[in-house]
């Protein structure tokens, strides 16, 4: 998310201006991304930057504030393979939203619909089957939504954190997969 900030020489050179087709923003603007709670949209954490921080960047800084208590949502901006696996080892609960294209294979159907499968750092490593990381797929429609939403949580059975397969997690992880957006 970016924020105006006021038009004075030291916030200028510490976060940049957006440079667009009609040339440069009237005023500076910081980039940040917050740790937040989905009930009170209480802030927990906030990570600030300059408008060419990227998001991604700046939540990895997040990182630290994780902890094993914690189901920490994001949307598909955030999710790549090496970024999820690095969140993983804080021991939080992970159902991240991932983008339609991402290749999640059903290896195992679970009793609740949600399905195991496996992500993987490269194509080739998923050709090969090899250096995969289990995860559990939620797949979910919201009422008059227009789509198929996709979210990601690791296999809790191998990683060790969170519920495993018989834990009905989908009509609640889904609702607060959508609710995150409130902080904006």
């Amino acid at each position: 998310m970016t924020l105006d900030v006021p038009d004075e020489q030291a916030n200028a050179k510490a976060f940049g201006y957006v440079q667009g087709g009609r040339g440069e923003a009237a005023y500076p603007q910081i980039r940040f991304v917050a740790l937040a709670e989905c009930a009170t949209h209480a802030l927990r954490q906030v990570q600030m930057g300059g408008v060419r921080d990227s998001e991604q960047a700046l939540m990895r800084e997040l990182f630290p504030a994780f902890s094993a208590e914690m189901l920490v949502l994001a949307d598909r901006l955030f999710y790549g393979y090496e970024m999820w696996r690095e969140a993983a080892t804080t021991g939080a609960k992970l159902p991240w939203r991932v983008k339609s294209n991402l290749r999640l294979l059903c290896e195992v159907r679970l009793a609740d619909g949600s399905y195991l499968s496996s992500v993987y750092a490269s194509d080739t490593d998923r050709r090969h089957q090899r250096n995969g990381m289990r995860v559990r797929v939620i797949e979910y429609r919201l009422e008059g939504g227009a789509g198929c939403r996709t979210a990601i949580s690791p296999d809790h059975q191998s990683a060790g954190t969170g519920c495993g397969p018989r834990c009905r997690v989908g009509g609640a992880v889904s609702p607060a997969l959508e609710n995150r957006r409130d902080v904006r």
